[in-house]
């Protein structure tokens, strides 16, 4: 179920943009969740949903945008790990620990 609002904007902005009303309002969604994320007001997947994307694209636009996507502190993640000491340079000794790596960019 989807709730439709009405928003009042100058009619500059839109032109100032160079969007159209239905990308103004798709633009509006997405910024909307991702604020709303950031802020801890909504999770992933709720802000996703607000934003009209999947929960995947969702959480690949977050650092676009400098919104961390975990709270998790190093120390944190290292005893998640087993408290293996080199998890962050991709140690899997305690056979669990994957460690992805970044995108170049």
């Amino acid at each position: 179920m989807y709730d439709t609002l009405a928003i009042q904007l100058p009619g500059d902005v839109r032109q100032m943009l160079n969007r159209t009303p239905e990308e103004m309002a798709r633009d509006l969604r997405l910024y909307a969740g991702l604020m709303l994320f950031r802020l801890g007001k909504l999770s992933s997947g709720a802000a996703a949903d607000m934003a009209g994307v999947p929960l995947l694209m969702f959480l690949d636009l977050c650092p676009e945008y400098d919104i961390p996507v975990s709270q998790i502190t190093a120390e944190r993640s290292a005893s998640v790990a087993g408290g293996c000491a080199c998890w962050s340079k991709g140690c899997s000794a305690n056979g669990n620990l994957r460690v992805l790596p970044r995108r170049p960019g």
